[in-house]
């Protein structure tokens, strides 16, 4: 030990001697260190930090598990949660959420709008976090003659009651609803999710479908003895019960149990996190190879001290040990602006996050400076500092000394380990390289891709009916149609539609489905699809063509008719594979539902009920239809690169007007559209020479007009 406290000291006072050095080499460490630091503050914040409870280990998620045609598991309905709350044994204060906007308003202050969550079983016993003033919601608010009542978080009670502790007890408007205030929970208490007022769900009966009730986040915490395991089995048992009785609305016949905080972090996001840190080390290996370099080249300069060292006596490790120090100190230098940097750049992040459309869960979106990431920081500077000062070190030991003695020369050269540390830098650096290159191609793609839904000038908002507003069907029709038509009459406005999810937005609803005619053998096969309702002129409010069919109109809206929808061609292609199967199996039919979209730029079109196979030619990846025999687009008969002969590319066509495949680019023309779905536009597409099988690119639709704004 002071030996190396020896060396340092020398380490230190060489390095003040040598300022530009000390700069340059920490200036590299510091790079690679904060980049590093701050992917792993990232992966600490939304994989290794536990959850911000009294007792973090032990809460248990609960769920459907993923069945065929859905890669995701299914959370339990209101009735199908009550059933396993009352048999099951191994998770104790089982408990549901579902999340929603909840709006609050009183006689003295404006009406706000907040993350709310509506609970049922025991959340906050769960949770183990009682109220700070007065209590939290039980399972006596949950009957169905109970009191309406409210829990509000801290947040809300500092800033629309002032912090008042009068404030429990007293009555406020919870959606139109006149609702007690029953207690206010701790500071930084925003479970589920980042929610800020808690309802309870009445359990009180309901004749709807189980498969409409509202859907829950299930969790509860192990029993005293029981496992993952032994609570999965138990609920998979229960489940199939369930199925028995209730076939058509249980979607699955097992469940999923994990760990509460795996349910908000998806394998995307891990495999993200650890991909980026992986960047990162390289970055750190690049300095730290660069850093080795330079003490090559500092180390040329010392040879004669060192061999002066090495007849006196000193062992090669002690001579290694200096250059090793060197390196330490650099290294050690550079961890107090890494830290800085990393620090800002994570709060930054996060802040971000934290405002984002779509935030993660909120103890993901904390920074912390903690123990672990001062230790992991200085685990980094310990093996930036060997890496980059071993090498360096073990040539200096091995130089000749006699030789530097006799000629007074620097005898250290870098030899091929230099070499090779050249090489793998600038490897690691095109590696790195090429990786980012690509990553940000793909987002730029991303960004130009056409998803067949035009965004321009198109102006959303969001709302939502209370049940004492539009408490039957017929209420909310009404409601409906009278938003449409006061949008429909603002200035300048085009279209107006209602949706309950917006283009390339998660609906929130998936649904199975059988064609007509098909049963399946398997129940947990059956195929599944995520649908959007919708209202008014939305296809026209996007932009969104048609390939066969029509769109909704007045005809859909008279009582009694039978339900229609608009699909795309990937819908049904789905369909088409199920043909054929026959079972005593049923869940949703489809033989009043109509295939008319095919909106989606992946989703291959559908002329009639025949189903695209394959493109009719490598160019044309936008036919209008594939369907073999169809008297509108003859060329689908075609397949690509082959006359309808069987000739090869470059043949000579075949007898009876035999096609050859296209050969190259072709002169370009000018033709008008002649869709009469949309507005006519003169375009520009790719004429093909004669005898060429391949259509040309079809013309496109006014995507890129300027239009007025709409709704």
């Amino acid at each position: 030990m002071s030996a190396m406290w020896f060396e340092l000291k020398l380490a230190w006072r060489a390095l003040m001697r040598s300022p530009g050095f000390a700069l340059t080499a920490s200036g590299m460490l510091c790079a690679g260190l904060a980049t590093c630091m701050y992917v792993f503050g990232a992966i600490q914040s939304f994989l290794l930090r536990p959850l911000p409870l009294p007792e973090p280990t032990g809460l248990a998620h609960v769920e459907y598990a993923p069945v065929s045609g859905v890669p995701m598991s299914v959370e339990i309905g209101v009735r199908a949660f009550i059933d396993l709350e009352s048999d099951q044994t191994r998770l104790a204060h089982l408990s549901g959420t579902s999340t929603g906007t909840i709006n609050l308003s009183d006689d003295d202050t404006r009406p706000e709008r907040y993350n709310g969550s509506f609970v049922i079983g025991e959340p906050f016993d769960a949770y183990g976090v009682p109220a700070l003033l007065g209590r939290a919601l039980n399972r006596a608010d949950q009957s169905p003659a109970a009191e309406p009542v409210v829990l509000i978080g801290y947040n809300v009670w500092q800033q629309r009651y002032a912090g008042a502790r009068d404030v429990v007890g007293s009555m406020i408007r919870v959606n139109g609803k006149p609702t007690r205030v029953v207690g206010v929970m701790p500071e930084g208490f925003n479970f589920p999710f980042d929610n800020q007022v808690w309802v309870p769900i009445s359990r009180k009966p309901s004749e709807a479908p189980r498969d409409e009730d509202a859907t829950l986040e299930v969790f509860g915490r192990l029993a005293d003895g029981a496992s993952m395991a032994d609570a999965r089995d138990e609920l998979s048992a229960l489940v199939q019960r369930i199925k028995e009785t209730h076939p058509e609305t249980t979607p699955a016949v097992a469940v999923e149990v994990k760990r509460y905080q795996d349910e908000f972090v998806g394998n995307n996001t891990r495999r993200v996190l650890l991909t980026m840190f992986a960047a990162v080390v390289f970055v750190l290996l690049i300095a730290c190879a660069n850093v080795a370099n330079l003490l090559f080249a500092r180390g040329a300069a010392k040879t004669r001290d060192v061999a002066v060292r090495s007849s006196l006596g000193a062992t090669r490790w002690r001579l290694a040990l200096g250059m090793i120090a060197e390196s330490l100190i650099l290294s050690f230098l550079a961890i107090v602006p890494a830290l800085l940097l990393a620090n800002w750049a994570g709060q930054l992040t996060m802040e971000a996050l934290r405002s984002s459309d779509d935030p993660p869960a909120f103890w993901m979106t904390q920074w912390n400076f903690d123990w672990m990431f001062a230790l992991t920081a200085v685990g980094f500077a310990l093996f930036a500092g060997l890496v980059a000062g071993l090498l360096p070190g073990l040539r200096l030991a091995r130089g000749s000394t006699s030789q530097a003695i006799r000629d007074g020369s620097a005898a250290l050269t870098s030899g091929i380990t230099g070499k090779v540390l050249v090489v793998a830098e600038v490897a690691m650096s095109l590696a790195l390289l090429v990786a980012t290159g690509l990553m940000v191609r793909g987002v730029l793609n991303l960004e130009q891709l056409d998803f067949g839904a035009r965004t321009e000038n198109v102006l959303t908002a969001r709302y939502g009916l209370f049940d004492t507003q539009a408490p039957d069907d017929t209420a909310v029709r009404n409601h409906q149609q009278r938003v449409l038509q006061a949008m429909a009459a603002m200035p300048g406005a085009q279209n107006a539609a209602l949706t309950t999810a917006l283009p390339m937005a998660n609906t929130g609803y998936t649904s199975w489905y059988t064609p007509e005619g098909v049963v399946i053998d398997d129940p947990q096969k059956s195929p599944s699809a995520s649908d959007v309702r919708v209202d008014g002129d939305f296809f026209g409010l996007f932009q969104i063509g048609l390939q066969a069919g029509r769109t909704f109109d007045a005809r859909d809206d008279e009582p009694g008719r039978q339900r229609h929808a608009a699909v795309l061609g990937a819908f049904a292609r789905l369909m088409g594979r199920w043909r054929g199967h026959r079972s005593p199996h049923r869940r949703h039919d489809l033989q009043h539902v109509r295939p008319v979209l095919a909106g989606a730029r992946r989703g291959r079109p559908v002329c009639g009920s025949g189903l695209r196979r394959r493109p009719a030619h490598p160019r044309n990846r936008r036919a209008p239809c594939a369907r073999r025999g169809c008297a509108r687009h003859p060329l689908a008969d075609r397949r690509p690169g082959r006359s309808p002969g069987g000739a090869r590319p470059g043949a000579r066509p075949a007898a009876g007007g035999g096609l050859r495949a296209c050969a190259g680019r072709h002169p370009v023309r000018r033709v008008e559209c002649r869709s009469t779905d949309l507005p006519h536009r003169v375009d520009r597409v790719r004429r093909h020479r004669d005898g060429c099988i391949g259509p040309a690119r079809a013309a496109r639709h006014p995507r890129r007009a300027g239009r007025s704004p709409a709704l």
